[in-house]
């Protein structure tokens, strides 16, 4: 139970003078963090000076209900943070696999019995059995959003609560706070509500930082440590994260891409449309993945491709174009789930035949671009705030300054594509290290 996934969520409520304060502790929940009141009605409106000054702190450990009194002549907002496991609400319960309890992913113990108990038996069964071109890890993520409210998978492993109520939630883990005051030089908690309110540059850079602290500690415990045993036993590293697609999931599912998917040793994606035209409109997602393999010379890009968006319903023609238009974009490793009847047996022969030529043509080669676009992860994480008990699809709307960041990203990405100028998505180490010539 402790390698679970983990969060942190706020519980905020406004009280009229005279009113007394009482915020009982939510059902579901582990234990407080920490617990402030501003002389305020809206949290979202103070600016930094006065949000980073509360009121009032208590002290509260385990299980308390917070209780006081608003002594003051206007309203007083209290804010109770709340250790919590992620589960009730996420893409743990809500995917179309299993509703089953899902590990921190920060945390290096729980990774290394996930490969103890999940990776060594594969290693071990498979021993011998001839060259194994790559081991497939799907959708690994943080938990910490609510998403696919209503969709429900066939089977249920762990039980869940459905009256358990959804606090505006952030990720947490087993050493986020300590990472958090080695990396950055003060505790977190006495700035914790700058996760999920503030909109002046002390909150924004304590966000930035937060999300960066879980990008690192997501690399070093998942990715490097997967990666490093796939490498002792000869099994390339491969597989997609969850929600490539817009740059305003990466802090709360996954982080930098840049630094995760550099430990894949065949970076990949997850491409669910049959139509080649749906597909460029998403070049975002193997445009950065290929940019990764490029900048951290991985010779191969692995696409999971299907037409699930169109019910598995396309023409030969786009079959063969949705292959065609991610080669394109950095794509040569295919993983299709198209189905085996949906083209006869000389037409596929065909398909495999344009395929291999298109393949044995391009492969090989060493991609070169004159043109770099920025991979502009700080200044999302730094606008990433969770809105109420909302989705994240619904919430990430709200923040304005990450909007206008990704539609820049991908009105910049789309001219050079119209333009035909090819270029590489790069991150900030990576322009550290860039050499000119």
């Amino acid at each position: 139970p402790d390698w679970q996934a983990q969060g942190l969520a706020m519980k905020a409520v406004t009280f009229a003078p005279g009113e007394p304060v009482s915020i009982p502790f939510p059902k579901g929940h582990t234990c407080v963090y920490a617990a402030y009141a501003w002389k305020t009605d809206s949290l979202d409106a103070l600016p930094d000076e006065a949000l980073l000054s509360p009121w009032k702190t208590y002290d509260l450990t385990g299980q308390a209900d917070l209780s006081d009194e608003n002594t003051t002549d206007g309203p007083v907002t209290a804010a109770v943070f709340y250790r919590k496991p992620m589960y009730e609400g996420t893409h743990a319960i809500h995917n179309v696999c299993e509703a089953r309890r899902y590990i921190d992913v920060s945390n290096k113990e729980a990774v290394a019995a996930f490969l103890e108990n999940t990776y060594r038996p594969y290693v071990e069964k498979l021993a011998g059995a001839g060259r194994i071109e790559a081991i497939f890890t799907d959708e690994p993520s943080y938990m910490g959003a609510y998403i696919n409210l209503g969709l429900f998978p066939q089977s249920t492993r762990d039980a869940f609560d459905e009256t358990m109520e959804f606090l505006p939630s952030v990720n947490w883990g087993a050493d986020v706070a300590n990472r958090f005051a080695s990396t950055w030089g003060y505790d977190l908690k006495s700035r914790i509500y700058c996760l999920f309110t503030g909109h002046g540059e002390e909150a924004m850079a304590v966000r930035q930082q937060f999300y960066s602290v879980l990008s690192d500690l997501y690399e070093q415990s998942f990715f490097a440590q997967i990666s490093d045993f796939c490498a002792r036993y000869d099994l390339p590293f491969s597989g997609h994260v969850l929600l490539e697609d817009d740059i305003r999931y990466h802090p709360v599912f996954e982080g930098n891409f840049f630094s995760l998917l550099r430990h894949m040793h065949i970076p990949g994606i997850d491409m669910l449309h049959g139509l080649p035209e749906r597909i460029r409109a998403d070049a975002f997602t193997p445009k950065l993945v290929s940019s990764v393999a490029h900048t951290y010379s991985r010779p191969h890009v692995m696409s999971e491709i299907s037409a699930h968006a169109q019910g598995g319903k396309v023409t030969p023609e786009q079959f063969y174009g949705t292959m065609t238009t991610q080669y394109v974009l950095g794509v040569d490793v295919f993983t299709a789930y198209f189905g085996r009847n949906l083209l006869d047996v000389p037409e596929y022969a065909r398909y495999n035949h344009a395929v291999g030529r298109i393949d044995r043509i391009l492969g090989g080669g060493r991609h070169m671009a004159e043109t770099a676009v920025y991979y502009p992860i700080e200044t999302i994480q730094a606008d990433t705030i969770p809105h109420g008990d909302e989705q994240i699809y619904s919430w990430m709307y709200k923040n304005p300054l990450a909007g206008a960041c990704w539609e820049s990203v991908r009105d910049t990405m789309n001219a050079l594509l119209d333009h035909q100028i090819d270029f590489d998505f790069l991150d900030a180490e990576a322009l550290e290290k860039a050499r000119y010539g």
